[in-house]
């Protein structure tokens, strides 16, 4: 695991990337509360979130053509995380390229915790704004 919120944050936008579920979910605490904005993204622990849609989504993307733009840049860099004692939080949002679509703004909330030494995510929101799609958000 890691020792900092940012190499959480770094672990867990690698994971995605490599469409690693298993390491994906590694990054996520016990507690694990996740929001997509498609109907049915919501999830109420780690276990939910591995037996749910959250691990379909990350085990789809592609390693040859993963998603990229600046939120993904900004993820990978990690360098905006603010921390108070044993929390942590990291928020940002840019244009996203993803399953072949450009979109001109998405945005990734969330919050971390510090349990055993070592960092976990306990919330997260992620939100893709489509601009050439009939859905309006992911």
């Amino acid at each position: 695991m890691a020792r900092t919120p940012e190499a959480t944050i770094r672990a867990v936008t690698e994971a995605y990337l490599r469409g690693d579920v298993a390491g994906f979910t590694e990054q996520l605490d016990e507690e694990f509360h996740g929001h997509g904005s498609e109907q049915g993204e919501y999830w109420t622990s780690r276990d939910e979130a591995l037996q749910r849609t959250l691990a379909d989504e990350v085990s789809q993307v592609s390693p040859k053509n993963p998603p990229s733009g600046e939120l993904v840049e900004l993820a990978k860099r990690a360098q905006c995380v603010n921390e108070i004692g044993e929390v942590a939080w990291f928020s940002c949002t840019g244009p996203l390229h993803l399953d072949d679509e450009d979109h001109a703004q998405a945005s990734w909330s969330t919050v971390l915790r510090r349990r055993d030494g070592d960092w976990r995510i306990v919330l997260s929101h992620f939100s893709i704004h489509r601009v050439n799609s009939k859905q309006s958000s992911r």
